[in-house]
C-alpha cells in the first residue's frame, strides 16, 4: 500500500506537522475549557440538572463526533480532497458555539431551566457537526502524515495542547471562583467565549494543511448507508472487527468520567473552584505522558501502546473504589492525574492504530464503520446516569473497571500491521 504522504516534499511535510500540531494544541485548549466530564458537569449541575442529564454530556460529546460519519460516507468517498468539507463544517461549528455562548449572557440566571435546555440543544448540534467534520479530518491526517510519524504526531499535538491546557485549567479555576467578581453563570459564559476564540484558531490551523490527492472510491449513488459493504468489511477483516469491539470497550471506560467530579463534590465536599484543580491534574497527567506514549508508538507499535495504557486505565477506578472515600478532596486530584495519563495513551494508540488498519483506498469506509459503531456505543452510555441512580456512584465506577479489564483482554488479540517488534 502506497502512503500518499510519501509524495509530499519535505517542506510540505514540515508544514503539515506544524499546522497539524497547532490544530491539536488549540483543540486541547478548547477541550480543557469545555471538558464535559469536569467543566460542563459543574455548569449543568448548578443549573439543577439531575444525574441522568449529567450522564448525557459525555455520550453526546463522543456520540456526536462518531455517529454521523457512516451516514456521510457515500458523499466523502467520491472526493479526492476532503479538506473543503472540513472547512465548511467548521464554519457551522463556530456559529453554533457563538450562539451557545450568547445564550448564557442573554439569559444569565433569570431562567435556569430554559438555559439548560438551550445549552443542551446547541451543544448537541455542535457535537454532531463535529462528527461531520471528523471523517474528513481523519482522512486528511491519513494522507498528510506518514504512517511511521503518526504516533509522535498525535503525541506532540497532545503535549503542546496539554501545556496550553494547563494555563486553561488555571484560567478556569480563576473564572469559576465567584470571589473574583463573576457570578454564575457569567463566569461560565466568559469561559465559553475564550474557548470559542481557541476553537476558531484551531479550525483555521487545520485548514492550512497540504492535502495530497488520492484516487477516491467511485461516488456511490444515493444518500443511504451501504450496510452490505459494512457487513462484508467486518466479515473479511476479522482483525479489524476485533479492534472495533476492543475500541468500543475502551470508549465505555469513560462512562464514569463525569461522575468522578460528582463523587468529589458529593462525598468529599469539594467546592466549585476544585473543578479547575482537577482539570489541572488531568492535564498534567496528559502532558507528562504524551511524549513517552508517542515514542512507545513509533518504536514498538500501537498495539503495545494500547496494552500499556489499558493497564493504566485500571488505576483510577481501582483507587476510587478502594481509597476514594478516605481521601481529602485535594488528594482526590491523583485520580484525575491517572485519568489524564491513561486517556492520553489510549487516545494516541486508538487513533493511530485505526489509521494503520485502514488501507488507503478504503480508508473512509473503515473510518466510517468504526466511528459510527463508537457513536452507537456513546449514546448507549447515556445509561450511565441510570446506573448511578440505581447503584450509586460506586456502581458506575465498577462498570468502568469491568470495561477496562475486557478492553485490555480483547486488544491483546489484535494484530498491529506496523508493529516494529
Amino acid at each position: 500500500m502506497i502512503d500518499p504522504a510519501n509524495n509530499l516534499a519535505p517542506r510540505q511535510l514540515r508544514h503539515n506537522l506544524v499546522f497539524g500540531t497547532a490544530n491539536g494544541a488549540l483543540a486541547r485548549l478548547f477541550s480543557s475549557l469545555t471538558d464535559p466530564a469536569l467543566i460542563l458537569t459543574w455548569f449543568v449541575s448548578q443549573l439543577g440538572a439531575p444525574p441522568v442529564v449529567i450522564g448525557l454530556l459525555l455520550p453526546i460529546s463522543n456520540g456526536g463526533w462518531f455517529l454521523p460519519q457512516l451516514l456521510i460516507l457515500r458523499w466523502v468517498r467520491g472526493r479526492p480532497r476532503k479538506l473543503p468539507l472540513y472547512v465548511a463544517a467548521s464554519w457551522v461549528r463556530v456559529i453554533l458555539w457563538v450562539a451557545l455562548t450568547a445564550l448564557v449572557f442573554l439569559l444569565r440566571d433569570r431562567n435556569p431551566p430554559l438555559l439548560l435546555a438551550g445549552f443542551l440543544l446547541l451543544f448537541t448540534a455542535f457535537c454532531f457537526v463535529c462528527g461531520i467534520a471528523g471523517l474528513p479530518f481523519m482522512d486528511v491526517v491519513g494522507k498528510a502524515v506518514p504512517a511511521n510519524r503518526r504516533g509522535s504526531f498525535f503525541a506532540w499535538r497532545d503535549f503542546t495542547g496539554g501545556l496550553l491546557a494547563l494555563g486553561g485549567s488555571a484560567l478556569a479555576r480563576y473564572l469559576l471562583d465567584e470571589r473574583h467578581g463573576l457570578p454564575f453563570p457569567l463566569n461560565f459564559g466568559w469561559l465559553f467565549a475564550l474557548a470559542g476564540a481557541a476553537v476558531l484558531a484551531c479550525y483555521a490551523s487545520f485548514a492550512q494543511l497540504v492535502e495530497p490527492e488520492e484516487p477516491a472510491k467511485d461516488g456511490l449513488a444515493g444518500a443511504s448507508v451501504d450496510w452490505r459493504a459494512v457487513l462484508d468489511l467486518l466479515r473479511r477483516d476479522r482483525n479489524f472487527a476485533r479492534f472495533v469491539l476492543g475500541r468500543a470497550l475502551v470508549l465505555s471506560i469513560g462512562v464514569a468520567a463525569p461522575f468522578y467530579s460528582v463523587f468529589a463534590r458529593q462525598r468529599l465536599g469539594a467546592p466549585t473552584p476544585m473543578a479547575g484543580t482537577y482539570l489541572g491534574a488531568y492535564t498534567l497527567g496528559l502532558v507528562g505522558s504524551t511524549l513517552p506514549w508517542g515514542r512507545l508508538s513509533d518504536r514498538h507499535g500501537n498495539r503495545r501502546l494500547l496494552l500499556v495504557a489499558g493497564a493504566l486505565q485500571l488505576a483510577a477506578p481501582t483507587l476510587t473504589l478502594l481509597l476514594g472515600a478516605r481521601l481529602s478532596y485535594t488528594a482526590f486530584a491523583i485520580v484525575f492525574l491517572l485519568l489524564g495519563a491513561a486517556t492520553a495513551g489510549t487516545d494516541i494508540g486508538c487513533v493511530s492504530l485505526t489509521l494503520d488498519l485502514a488501507p488507503g483506498p478504503e480508508r473512509a469506509l473503515y473510518l466510517g464503520v468504526i466511528n459510527t459503531a463508537l457513536g452507537v456505543v456513546s449514546f448507549a452510555l447515556m445509561a450511565g446516569g441510570l446506573i448511578v441512580q440505581r447503584w450509586g456512584l460506586e456502581g458506575i465506577v465498577v462498570f468502568s473497571l469491568a470495561c477496562a479489564l475486557a478492553a485490555l483482554s480483547l486488544i491483546g488479540t489484535v494484530k498491529d500491521p506496523l508493529a516494529l517488534s
